[in-house]
């Protein structure tokens, strides 16, 4: 079993879209899927029409596209197998529920549907799609429209802080569009910079991305600009007192979190996150400008206001 750093940076590859380490996660954890599916496929009905493989295949592919819009938190390789048995569990229920409430002639049926599956049907094994560069593509041909618009500002060198706005703006309702309200009433700061607002301002109006969501309406992106401009506190003089090297896009919003003195950093940037690690030498050199600066992605934390409103 990998260390934790070890974990940390196998993650990252998979977010990164690493083919190889795709590759090893299948190898290590599809064995896992499998016998989760074959363990509770003891309905004979539901045994004819669901296969292992095609069962498997629908959890990887799901995985890849949650993995890389950032919505796990996994610090060891025990939180990921956990994670892909209670997916696997729950894929299971889903088809079953599906298939009791429509009452289907079982003895008739040979096979589910593709896109009753949500998955490719036939064909070769997990492992082998993996190898072949299938899985990967169609782990991107499944992202949603958001999904791929925020891989993609990350491949054009997008700062992930950037895309936690542009989250916010696409889906209110998600981690990130949640911590913006609590700017709103009046929980939380929220800081901005004439960078970081000028990246923001840059992103949602460029064409590719209006055109691809279709819910950044002029209306809706001037009212979200609106609402940041009026619920944040804008620092227009950044002294930059912090650099990076590993990834300098991240610098504007570090030495706005120095300069402000902010308690939280909130962000999906693993580059970010790493800076909280005791043996990074960035992180230390960090917390000595900065003691009290937590990094946190925004699940986490939310659950540190709720925790500290004593709330569960």
């Amino acid at each position: 079993m990998p260390d934790a750093n070890e974990f940390a940076e196998f993650l990252r590859r998979i977010r990164a879209g690493d083919q190889q380490a795709a590759v090893e996660l299948v190898q290590q954890y599809e064995p896992f899927i499998r016998r989760e599916v074959r363990t509770r496929l003891r309905n004979a009905q539901l045994s004819r029409l669901l296969d292992s493989m095609d069962l498997c295949q629908s959890v990887l592919a799901s995985f890849f596209v949650r993995v890389a819009a950032g919505d796990y938190e996994l610090e060891q390789p025990q939180d990921l197998l956990k994670l892909l048995v209670v997916m696997t569990r729950n894929k299971l229920a889903y088809q079953a529920r599906k298939h009791h409430a429509r009452r289907r002639d079982n003895r008739r049926i040979a096979a589910s549907r593709v896109e009753e599956l949500e998955m490719a049907a036939a064909g070769p094994s997990p492992s082998q799609i993996v190898a072949g560069q299938e899985l990967l593509r169609e782990f991107c041909r499944r992202l949603t429209t958001e999904e791929r618009q925020l891989m993609d500002l990350r491949n054009q060198g997008r700062s992930w802080n950037c895309v936690t706005f542009l989250q916010a703006a696409m889906n209110p309702a998600g981690p990130s569009g949640v911590c913006l309200r609590l700017a709103e009433d009046g929980t939380v700061r929220l800081t901005v910079s004439d960078a970081t607002l000028n990246e923001l301002r840059e992103v949602l109006s460029r064409p590719e991305i209006r055109r691809k969501r279709c819910s950044l309406t002029d209306e809706v992106v001037t009212a979200f600009l609106a609402t940041v401009a009026r619920v944040a506190t804008s620092q227009t003089s950044v002294p930059v007192v912090f650099t990076y090297a590993r990834d300098p896009k991240d610098e504007p919003y570090v030495n706005l979190a120095i300069t402000m003195q902010a308690t939280y950093l909130v962000s999906f940037d693993d580059d970010l996150l790493d800076l909280m690690k005791e043996d990074n030498a960035d992180g230390r050199a960090l917390r000595a400008l900065a003691p009290n600066l937590v990094i946190l992605t925004p699940p986490q934390f939310l659950r540190a206001i709720r925790t500290a409103k004593g709330q569960p």
